[in-house]
């Protein structure tokens, strides 16, 4: 952000402009949206908005790090969830796949509040610091919920990377359709199949 806003006043402005800008790029994408649009958007002028934000990518960058906060509180709890069920359980506990539905369900429901987030998650990939630290932060939840069942390090992070890849390549077409959120736990739950039975 170009000014980081001290009073009241600023700050919910600043929040409506990310408001509109999450709501301009889940409708119209971040290469057609405009700093103009996500104004008008807003109610602000243009000059307010660069008051706080160089350009949309600062913008953008701003929204990731929001992103970013709700995935770490969402991973907390659903880590929190599959420890106390793997100590209150009998035996084994839930296997992988249990302690991961929860995951993507949680995710489905968060998309469908913020339906900028799957289509920015894409493209964040790469694009900024901030956008690799929303990757990270999402192969950290799940890196969390592996670590309950599986005690070598190195191993949950591989796991966690590829399956990482895998919810945010499928998440954007599962947060509109049901069944494609079935798809894509059925190709977690595939990879998950392969690398069990490669131990």
């Amino acid at each position: 952000m170009r000014k980081t806003p001290s009073q009241a006043r600023g700050r919910e402005r600043v929040d409506r402009i990310l408001v509109a800008a999450a709501e301009e790029f889940a409708v119209n994408g971040f290469d057609v949206a405009t700093v103009s649009a996500i104004a008008t958007r807003a109610g602000a002028s243009i000059g307010s908005v660069y008051q706080f934000f160089g350009d949309k990518e600062s913008i953008l960058d701003a929204l990731l790090q929001r992103y970013r906060a709700d995935l770490s509180e969402m991973g907390a709890d659903v880590a929190a969830a599959a420890a106390a069920r793997q100590a209150a359980g009998t035996g084994e506990g839930p296997g992988l796949e249990e302690s991961l539905g929860p995951v993507v369900d949680r995710l489905v429901f968060y998309c469908r509040r913020n339906p900028a987030f799957p289509t920015l998650l894409a493209r964040a990939s790469r694009h900024t610091l901030a956008g690799e630290s929303v990757h990270r932060t999402l192969r950290d939840v799940v890196a969390r919920i592996l670590a309950v069942k599986q005690p070598d390090p190195q191993v949950v992070a591989r796991m966690a990377a590829v399956l990482t890849d895998i919810v945010a390549g499928l998440l954007p077409s599962a947060t509109a359709d049901d069944e494609l959120v079935l798809h894509l736990k059925a190709a977690m739950v595939g990879y998950l199949g392969q690398i069990t039975a490669g131990d």
